[in-house]
């Protein structure tokens, strides 16, 4: 039997919730392992996209969840929360950056869908 490789598993799902979006990032072990959700700030002149983050300690999926939550909210102008758990166990670096790249690459594509 072949091995599957490290990402290939990983889902997005996504929900429009009124105006804004949530999506759910799942891979692997899955579990929540970070969230982070994009909004306009009214206090500053220009409207900037702010980004709160909530992490499980020990878990890094916010390097995920933070910067595809403002990409969203950018895009689709619009608050957005990205929700993400994605467990392998004993990946390499370059597992790991075939699984960032995978799970970037799934996000852009529903992205584009969603324009």
């Amino acid at each position: 039997m072949q091995e599957q490789r490290p990402g290939a598993d990983i889902t997005i799902q996504y929900r429009k919730i009124g105006r804004d979006y949530l999506f759910i990032i799942a891979g692997g072990d899955e579990h929540i392992g970070a969230v982070s959700t994009a909004y306009r700030d009214p206090s500053t002149d220009e409207h900037e996209w702010v980004v709160q983050t909530n992490g499980v300690p020990g878990h890094k999926e916010y390097v995920l969840t933070e910067p595809m939550a403002k990409q969203a909210a950018s895009q689709l102008q619009a608050t957005v929360t990205v929700c993400a758990g994605i467990h392998y166990d004993n990946l390499s670096s370059a597992h790991i950056d075939a699984v960032v790249d995978h799970a970037w690459s799934q996000f852009l594509l529903m992205l584009s869908t969603l324009d």
